[in-house]
């Protein structure tokens, strides 16, 4: 297929992973993460092992992305959720940041894995097989994990929630949505077109920016896992949208695989500071026996950003080059960073004059 229908089927699989994001938050403010956390990591084994047999790019390969999709906002809500959980608000930022760090050993290891496949001769013939079962079977020790770590999890008192486009009218999280969204943006760039990328420009392969990109954010969760308390989580955000703003237009200078080092430095150091960030203040806009409604809801954002993305960028591409994409999704990051820093600034100053709170309660919206 061509790099539309990439876009599209990728969109498609994250479209309906931000409506179960949603049903996430919603399910475990009332049941607690055990069972959603299980079933997602259910998913996650299925899509994997349903993606063997196909051979077209008919229908059945959008429902099984979507399973996957799904899959993968289930484990990523409910292990959040699930670390959140009795964490003292001033820590969770920094819980969240180590948390992530595993996520990006993942994307260390699974290109390195999946070049490797595909580079074998004898492998070749089945390489597609091969990498999907790897995959299952990696999924499917997760599921044992958590299903064994949960075991003694306590479920919470039941209470009716209001309707959830109340919640979402008093709790908004304005500008910050933005914010979530750009990261999905910036997700979707190497996740979907890095490859083709490197095909385009006759590269060897996707291996080389994950050596860079995973280390630089691993080494900003680790050395700076506290920046975003010491600085403010918003600054944070603020430079975590500049560097995501670099690594697009860094993109415009690679010759040589070895060129995509200078892009994975700018998208994993703002990767890694955006993502607690982001999460700790849109569950905070939330009262706490909602947090993980917002939770969800900040990270179905994300999820947005990836489903208007990875169609809109793969149009770009097929029409007008990489060159075009790159540089369309530096100007949008950057015009979302400054409407973020613009209504920062104005909270920062209805701070200073009626002391709004940080975190919301019950009984206060969520002014930001």
């Amino acid at each position: 297929g061509t790099a539309a229908d990439t876009g599209c089927i990728l969109g498609g699989g994250t479209g309906g992973s931000g409506r179960v994001r949603l049903w996430v938050g919603r399910g475990v403010d009332q049941t607690g993460p055990r069972w959603m956390w299980v079933a997602s990591a259910g998913a996650l084994v299925a899509s994997c092992l349903a993606f063997i047999p196909l051979g077209t790019l008919g229908p059945t390969i959008y429902l099984v992305r979507i399973l996957y999709a799904c899959g993968i906002a289930g484990v990523f809500s409910c292990s959040v959720i699930h670390l959140c959980t009795d964490t003292p608000v001033d820590r969770r930022a920094e819980l969240i940041g180590t948390l992530g760090t595993s996520g990006f050993v993942g994307m260390i290891l699974g290109p390195q894995i999946g070049d490797w496949i595909f580079r074998t001769e004898s492998l070749s013939e089945h390489r597609f097989v091969i990498m999907f079962v790897t995959s299952a079977a990696m999924d499917a020790a997760y599921l044992l994990l958590v299903i064994y770590m949960t075991r003694r999890s306590i479920r919470p008192s039941p209470h009716e929630p209001p309707p959830f486009g109340r919640m979402l009218v008093e709790f908004w999280p304005g500008t910050l949505v933005g914010v979530a969204m750009m990261m999905g943006v910036a997700q979707t760039v190497p996740a979907t077109f890095l490859t083709l990328f490197c095909e385009d420009r006759h590269l060897a392969g996707i291996g080389k920016f994950f050596w860079f990109y995973a280390p630089s954010a691993i080494f900003m969760r680790v050395a700076g896992r506290q920046w975003p308390e010491r600085i403010g989580r918003r600054v944070a955000a603020l430079i975590g949208l500049v560097c995501l703003t670099a690594s697009m237009l860094l993109y415009l200078t690679v010759d040589s695989d070895w060129d995509l080092a200078w892009s994975a430095l700018a998208a994993g150091t703002g990767q890694a500071l955006l993502f607690p960030a982001v999460t700790t203040l849109g569950a905070e806009s939330f009262p706490e026996r909602y947090r993980a409604t917002g939770t969800t809801l900040i990270l179905s954002f994300v999820d947005v950003g990836g489903l208007c993305g990875a169609p809109a960028l793969g149009i770009i591409i097929y029409r007008s080059g990489f060159e075009s994409m790159f540089l369309a999704t530096a100007i949008t990051i950057a015009v979302v960073a400054l409407a973020f820093l613009a209504s920062s600034l104005r909270r920062a100053a209805a701070i200073r004059k009626f002391g709004e709170p940080e975190i919301a309660t019950e009984e206060q919206l969520g002014e930001w």
